[in-house]
């Protein structure tokens, strides 16, 4: 069996996010990685 990739772990700002505004999250996961943040907030 293959193992699934460990998840690097949300930062404050992206738990939030995810928590209180899914649209954006969702939507910010398609940006590069080092600009998310930059994204949610």
């Amino acid at each position: 069996m293959s193992e699934t990739p460990s998840q690097a772990p949300l930062s404050p700002i992206a738990a939030f996010a995810r928590a209180h505004d899914p649209d954006r999250f969702l939507c910010a996961l398609f940006a590069p990685a080092e600009r998310r943040d930059a994204l949610f907030a």
